[in-house]
């Protein structure tokens, strides 16, 4: 049964609730990812071609699952084949990680 005691107390609690979510909606949201500090767009342009050449300034078995992603990814979006090179000179694109 629901007597004047019961019922403060619910009612303290569904004030208590609505001011929290009414406080936590407000909060700007967290930013994980890091933002750059500055963009500029430099004049020009970079042709992108059918056939892509990439490679790794350092080398490793970390660098595969960026490549392959990489790969899959432009070709089913955009349906550019993606391969890797050894030697920079040879590279479209150089990673220097």
């Amino acid at each position: 049964m629901i007597n004047k005691k019961n019922m403060k107390s619910i009612f303290t609690l569904t004030v208590v609730l609505l001011i929290n979510t009414e406080l936590f909606s407000q909060l700007p949201p967290l930013n994980i990812i890091p933002q750059p500090v500055e963009v500029k767009q430099g004049k020009g342009y970079y042709p992108v071609k059918n056939k892509l050449s990439v490679t790794f300034r350092e080398t490793g078995e970390k660098k595969d699952p960026l490549f392959n992603y990489l790969r899959d990814q432009l070709k089913l979006l955009y349906n550019i084949t993606v391969v890797k090179v050894v030697a920079e000179k040879d590279a479209d694109l150089v990673f220097l990680t």
